[in-house]
């Protein structure tokens, strides 16, 4: 399946990023390109539920999304 292409942050997606110290851009390659991700059930848009990981610089970084073809609905985000 490709990757998606459009992104859509949630309500509080980008008060999260800001709280926790990443970026929109970093979210996107961590979607795009992860180093691992899990698929978690159905989202309310129809979509899959996915938590995506991917390491920058020692930190690893997961950002929960809803999939939907092409489209991206960012949740939320932390690092670990």
């Amino acid at each position: 399946m490709p990757s998606p292409n459009a992104f859509h942050p949630r309500t509080h997606f980008r008060q999260r990023a800001a709280e926790r110290g990443f970026t929109l851009e970093q979210a996107e390659t961590c979607v795009r390109s992860p180093d691992k991700k899990r698929r978690q059930g159905k989202g309310e848009e129809g979509g899959f539920i996915e938590v995506f990981q991917k390491t920058f610089e020692a930190r690893t970084l997961f950002i929960v999304a809803e999939v939907k073809g092409a489209a991206c609905s960012l949740i939320t985000g932390y690092w670990q």
